[in-house]
């Protein structure tokens, strides 16, 4: 086949992947839409909200591989190309071009750059691609041979390592299911191979912390603290966030019998603040709970966690969540404003404290100690932009014209 048929064959491919993954990307967000309105099961949506990721996940990772595929094959034409030819013959460069564009994520090439490799590297990214339409299909036995096909042909092929994997714990989700051991082994190759490879690390944090074992809980605190030192697509990213792993893997992980230390985890106590505070963001109540008093019992003058867990109760008390009366959500706020001073008596130059603390007393109808302290929040240095533009947002009252 000429380069030019090549990249017809590749791009009609391509669009074609393109199309699914759209398709795939809408269905999460009507399947997130359904939910949202009460329409859908909470143990549906889980599993749907799963298969719908790894195949849309399989997609992207089939399209980058076409988008680099297509992008060297035209590339051997270039004047570089035309250029290495006078130097190093006809014949080589086009073993340097064939060698391109067999190399796709996942694969290991040798020294050798022999045929026969290369159309071992191609069929294994063909299987690859097989591999994800069986998932569209919901064919996982057919997919799991797939990937087994691919990993006779590339035994470091971390992509169908992780992914057989996946499909092994998508056919029994259950904590205890009898496969989720060889899920968590084929993870854990693929990370052997390839520590950065973020699809591993995601996928195995799922699978540990849905064990729920101190053991697992622990080993899931690793996996995404690895995650979080590779460079993820934003596929991989935005997956993290929607399923709030960081958030459910450490509340789960602390708010367990004897749960471990903060020295005998992963986390150190600024990188479980962060946690707790988006934790909060999330109105994650449990987690946020848990995490900023795991933070305050190892360091109780943290004045970063004082104030932000007074933030939270603050919140409650504006939006109180059903159940919580209003003699309750006055607690809240004695609580958070005892959490505030605190903060204050510590380090009165923390502007975040005075932001919130002026809200708190907004929402209590206290409007001369509101506009006090947003007065003093913006006499202080290194105010974040975010808050400083809520405090000078007019709806709010807190800055006089």
């Amino acid at each position: 086949m000429t380069n030019s048929s090549t990249r017809v064959v590749e791009g009609d491919d391509l669009a074609a992947l393109i199309e699914q993954r759209d398709f795939l990307l809408a269905s999460l967000d009507d399947l997130d839409r359904e939910f949202a309105a009460g329409d859908i099961e909470p143990d549906d949506y889980e599993t749907l909200r799963d298969d719908y990721t790894v195949r849309a996940a399989a997609t992207i990772r089939s399209i980058d591989a076409k988008k680099t595929r297509v992008a060297k094959a035209e590339s051997s034409g270039s004047s570089k190309a035309r250029k290495l030819a006078w130097v190093v013959g006809v014949a080589a460069v086009a073993i340097l071009a064939g060698v391109l564009i067999a190399r796709s994520s996942g694969s290991r090439l040798t020294d050798e750059f022999g045929s026969g490799e290369i159309d071992d590297r191609l069929s294994s990214r063909s299987l690859l691609l097989k591999a994800s339409n069986a998932l569209d299909e919901g064919e996982f036995d057919a997919a799991i041979d797939l990937y087994d096909d691919v990993l006779e042909i590339d035994p470091l092929n971390v992509e169908a390592l992780t992914y057989r994997g996946w499909v092994y714990y998508r056919q029994d989700p259950s904590p205890d299911g009898g496969r989720a051991d060889p899920a968590i082994a084929d993870f854990a190759e693929a990370s052997a191979i390839e520590p950065t490879y973020p699809d591993a690390r995601v996928f195995a944090t799922i699978v540990l912390s849905d064990r729920a074992n101190p053991a697992d809980l622990l080993a899931a605190a690793e996996q995404i603290q690895a995650f979080d030192e590779t460079e993820p697509d934003a596929f991989m990213a935005s997956l993290v966030e929607q399923r709030n792993l960081r958030e459910t893997v450490a509340g789960r992980l602390f708010g367990q019998p004897n749960p471990p230390t903060i020295a005998e985890s992963p986390y150190d106590t600024a990188k479980l603040t962060s946690i707790a505070r988006s934790a909060a963001d999330k109105v994650l109540a449990s987690e946020a709970i848990t995490l900023f008093g795991v933070v305050l019992d190892e360091e109780p003058d943290n004045v970063e966690a004082l104030t932000y867990q007074g933030w939270f109760f603050a919140r409650i008390v504006g939006d109180p969540p059903a159940g919580i009366d209003a003699e309750a959500a006055g607690r809240f706020a004695d609580d958070a404003f005892g959490l505030f001073d605190r903060a204050i008596e510590l380090d009165p130059t923390y502007p975040d404290v005075w932001a919130w603390r002026a809200f708190l007393n907004n929402q209590l109808g206290n409007t001369d100690q509101a506009k006090s302290d947003a007065q003093t929040f913006l006499g202080l240095k290194d105010q974040p932009q975010e808050i400083l533009d809520l405090v000078n947002d007019p709806q709010y009252g807190l800055v006089d014209p």
